[in-house]
């Protein structure tokens, strides 16, 4: 993994999101905007 420069949740595409994120695909993680994400 890249160095954590920047919070990854800035910028960046969905289909990215869904990589770094686990399968859950029956659970809605990110309803809410990118700026709410966990840290």
């Amino acid at each position: 993994m890249p160095p954590r420069r920047r919070a990854p949740q800035f910028g960046t595409p969905d289909f990215l999101i869904h990589a770094y994120l686990p399968r859950t695909t029956e659970t809605p993680i990110y309803n809410e905007p990118p700026s709410r994400f966990p840290r």
